[in-house]
């Protein structure tokens, strides 16, 4: 007899334990990703409404600057390009390029998500065409929600709230089935949100 009752027990234990830690993961994970959550649910709006709050209006300013001949004629990249961010001042981070041939202009591009700065190099007069487009707050924003000209770090922020928002919605299913009362209305709450996706995308979406 003793030994029929060890399996719904080990059963009922697992099932403790598991309801345990779903509720502590779900409880943390949930604290610690609520700012980026918000972040990306306001800019993720504001993406989708793009002309309500003037997020393709850019300010674009434009300088010339003189460039010693030796910066040029020496082909050392990463002596250009830490004057320019000293002198032009331009910020982000630089794009790939190469030095041309005898005489020939130049192109340079610096990107980030709050400016990109194009520099058209004349060889032959020795002074770089700055240009600098800026976005605003907004822009710089809606920018960090896609990543782009964000470089790396930011990357795996977004990766790393990505799995937590994962994980938050699983151990948020696992709580809610523990709710007798509510389990039933819940998973139908699941199922026609579910439903609502694909329905609108098969139905509604070009």
């Amino acid at each position: 007899m003793a030994t029929t009752h060890v399996a719904p027990q080990r059963e009922r234990s697992f099932y403790r334990k598991l309801l345990q830690h779903s509720r502590t993961l779900h409880t943390y994970l949930s604290m610690l990703a609520v700012v980026l959550f918000l972040f990306f649910g306001v800019t993720g709006f504001m993406l989708n409404h793009a002309e309500w709050f003037g997020l393709d209006t850019t300010q674009t300013t434009t300088r010339d600057l003189p460039l010693n001949a030796g910066l040029i004629s020496g082909k050392d990249k990463l002596a250009l390009v830490e004057f320019l961010r000293a002198q032009g001042p331009v910020a982000g981070a630089v794009q790939p390029f190469e030095f041309p041939g005898e005489g020939e202009a130049f192109h340079l591009a610096f990107k980030s998500p709050r400016s990109q700065t194009d520099v058209d190099i004349d060889v032959s007069t020795s002074v770089a065409s700055i240009s600098t487009e800026t976005r605003g707050v907004l822009g710089l924003l809606t920018r960090l929600h896609t990543a782009r000209d964000a470089g790396l770090p930011w990357q795996l922020l977004l990766d790393a709230a990505s799995i937590l928002l994962v994980f938050a919605s699983i151990t948020g299913v696992v709580l809610w089935q523990s709710l007798p009362k509510r389990r039933a209305l819940g998973f139908v709450a699941l199922g026609v949100s579910a439903i609502a996706m694909v329905g609108v995308y098969v139905a509604l979406v070009p």
